[in-house]
């Protein structure tokens, strides 16, 4: 049976999630103003923690802990036309597609209130939950660059999303229970880059992205 949507039976909390990921971009310019950039990355979650809440658990309610680890990838690619150029500086709308998947697995599990399921000792190796996640986002927005000195460049992106299609499952390995998790929605991406030249072809850099979604979720037992 599945609980109504105002009741709350479970919760999982993640957090304390730090991640090392390595990336790579290109862009290519045509002459008549048409480009297309992307670019593709993938990374480890080397730390972090999950809180399994449960309401309730039995005749109480429940909280455990356990260690977390996992790994990342994600990618984009978009198409777009530079209605504004100049020597050192282009702004161009683009169309493009962003997909991004996490893989997390914890391990060990710790009592920290109510007194189940976890109230034995538990293996800190023991795998008891895995968590599978996806998203893929239609993207449309504002691309601009601009050279602050001959070999720095600063790269500002604005997307809004006006679809995002979400799937999960979280695999109760120790109670084997398996959920599903569906979700679409919307919102909007925001990325900035600092490159260095080294050729006139290769740049590294940093960069920053920041993306804010609303959804509607749908959770199947």
């Amino acid at each position: 049976m599945i609980p109504p949507p105002n009741v709350l039976a479970s919760r999982l909390i993640f957090g304390g999630l730090d991640a090392v990921s390595g990336e790579v971009f290109a862009r290519l310019n045509h002459r008549s103003g048409f480009f297309v950039k992307g670019y593709l990355g993938a990374g480890k979650i080397n730390n972090g923690h999950l809180n399994d809440e449960d309401f309730p658990a039995g005749p109480t309610y429940s909280n455990t802990l356990s260690s977390a680890l996992g790994h990342l990838g994600y990618a984009t690619i978009d198409v777009g036309y530079n209605v504004w150029r100049s020597a050192g500086a282009k702004v161009g709308p683009f169309v493009g597609y962003n997909y991004y998947t996490q893989a997390i697995d914890t391990f060990g599990c710790t009592q920290v209130a109510g007194s189940t399921p976890c109230s034995t000792a538990f293996p800190a190796a023991l795998l008891g939950l895995t968590e599978r996640d996806s998203f893929n986002s239609l993207r449309v927005g504002l691309s601009s660059e601009v050279m602050l000195t001959e070999r720095l460049r600063l790269t500002a992106d604005a997307a809004y999303v006006p679809w995002v299609s979400f799937s999960g499952t979280d695999d109760h390995l120790l109670r084997q229970l398996l959920l599903l998790e569906s979700a679409h929605g919307n919102g909007v991406m925001l990325e900035a880059s600092l490159d260095y030249y080294l050729t006139p072809a290769w740049s590294v850099g940093v960069a920053t992205l920041l993306g804010l979604e609303h959804q509607h979720r749908q959770r199947d037992l």
